[in-house]
């Protein structure tokens, strides 16, 4: 059982402890007794022994990492597999889609975020969300925000900001290449159940978040 393949991610969990639990189901499988029998009986004396004292577990690793809060395709490798796996994620070219609610900024970037200010977003028109379309298209240069799955030193960039650690080093920016980008014909729709998770204002005095932060810095 050597081979690569595709499962959905749900959002709401990280990519390491989704395979873990793919891990232990398939390591409980039937199927794959006799390989994990294989494995242990290819160890020496020793490492057989040690190998006794733990659970035993399905070779898995996964290409590429997906963000907690996305929902996605991972490319996982089951024994020899894991050494194919760049050859799926290298270079590859990838689709993303996403849903963005707009007149608001939180402090992650996402909506896991404090909301920091609200605004009004009534002037905007499909027509100016199709001009500013072309300007991220082709060759650009992207900074990764801290919350993100990209490691440094090991660690995802969203452990350093969660647990307010310095990071390592400054992030810096990669190039990247859009091929195309394109908008959904209900992009401005007001008839949806999304909602901003935080107040935009602290119910004690009224004053949001950024200008609060504003009059500390100043």
């Amino acid at each position: 059982m050597d081979g690569v393949f595709g499962i959905n991610k749900p959002p709401g969990i990280t990519s390491a402890n989704f395979l873990n639990r793919i891990n232990e189901i398939f390591t409980k499988a039937d199927v794959f007794q006799e390989s994990l029998e294989a494995m242990k009986q290819s160890f020496g004396e020793r490492k057989r022994q040690k190998w006794g004292r733990r659970s035993q577990k399905v070779k898995m690793g996964h290409g590429g990492t997906l963000d907690p809060l996305a929902y996605g395709v991972l490319v996982v490798g089951i024994g020899k597999g894991t050494k194919s796996l760049q050859n799926y994620t290298t270079n590859a070219e990838k689709v993303y889609e996403t849903v963005a609610l707009l007149g608001g900024s939180t402090t992650t970037g996402d909506s896991e975020g404090e909301l920091l200010k609200r605004s009004e977003c009534d002037h905007v028109t499909q027509e100016m969300v199709d001009k500013t379309l072309p300007k991220f298209i082709g060759n650009i240069l992207q900074t990764p925000p801290i919350f993100s799955a990209l490691k440094m030193n090991g660690k995802p960039l969203y452990e350093y900001a969660r647990k307010g650690l310095p990071l390592p080093r400054e992030i810096k920016a990669r190039p990247i290449e859009v091929y195309n980008l394109t908008s959904f014909d209900d992009t401005l729709s007001t008839s949806h159940n999304w909602k901003f998770l935080k107040s935009a204002t602290d119910e004690t005095d009224g004053v949001s978040l950024v200008e609060k932060l504003n009059r500390f810095i100043s």
